[in-house]
């Protein structure tokens, strides 16, 4: 038994309309290659979903995920351009420990406008040794100094590197597993 389908010869999402002038009667696959002729055609991504979901190229939830992304990104994104906050006449609040945004003129008691001085927590012992020992070893890139092996002195390993048209990291390996190379780094 051969399966029909109504297909819009000018498809609804291009302003076709529902009038039997603009309906044709397809079998499934004579309808997949229509939409498949219209996105060669004109390139709109719903044919390009039409096709491939009659032809079971993809599935159900792919269209809808499909469409759904495509249909609210950029411009047509009902926001595009807007601001929720500001669309929505909302002010920003603060006690010092919280933050709200609320309607405009609906300033909570002990709330006051605009940014927030929040402070941060002071760091645990813990926390300010762990920074400690992560720090430890790492020079200031201001007190390197790189040698090559005629003498000439680079101010950094980066200048030393860019010299040889090497990357830093490569630098770095070539003169800690061939100190023979002649290049010293100073700390």
């Amino acid at each position: 038994m051969t399966i029909y389908h109504k297909h819009h010869i000018i498809p609804r999402h291009m302003g076709g309309t529902d009038d039997p002038d603009n309906i044709i009667k397809l079998t499934v696959e004579e309808h997949a290659l229509a939409h498949k002729k219209l996105y060669e055609q004109y390139g709109k991504i719903e044919d390009k979903l039409a096709w491939q979901g009659l032809a079971g190229i993809v599935g159900k939830e792919e269209i809808i995920y499909t469409l759904m992304s495509v249909n609210n990104t950029g411009e047509n994104n009902p926001m595009f351009g807007k601001s929720a906050i500001k669309e929505n006449n909302l002010k920003w609040y603060t006690n010092g420990e919280e933050n709200v945004y609320l309607p405009a003129g609906t300033q909570p008691d002990g709330y006051k406008n605009g940014r927030s001085n929040l402070k941060r927590r002071p760091a645990s012992a813990e926390t300010k040794e762990k920074i400690s020992n992560s720090l430890k070893g790492n020079i200031p890139p201001n007190r390197i100094k790189v040698l090559s092996p005629n003498g000439e002195e680079f101010p950094s390993i980066k200048s030393a590197a860019k010299s040889l048209n090497m990357t830093v990291s490569k630098f770095r390996w070539m003169v800690e597993k061939t100190p023979d190379s002649g290049w010293i780094i100073q700390k």
